[in-house]
């Protein structure tokens, strides 16, 4: 690679909380145009750490994902 900016194909959000035994809350990016992208709105049953992964589409067969956490309050 060049270091160029890779063009996502597919943007996939999962958000998981160490205090909830249900599987990740997962959402679909819709793609805008013009490099941008719009998720649906979520609402988290919990307040507390969740964490936030998005899997990135490069191309047929690479994606990369994007990890890290959020706190939620009330």
């Amino acid at each position: 690679m060049d270091g160029a900016p890779l063009a996502a194909h597919e943007i996939e959000s999962l958000l998981s909380s160490d205090h909830d035994e249900r599987e990740p809350i997962r959402a679909s990016a819709e793609r805008l145009g013009d490099g941008k992208w719009s998720a649906p709105v979520l609402f988290l049953p919990l307040v507390g750490e969740w964490g936030v992964s998005l899997r990135v589409r490069v191309s047929d067969f690479g994606q990369t994902t994007l990890s890290g956490s959020a706190l939620i309050d009330q």
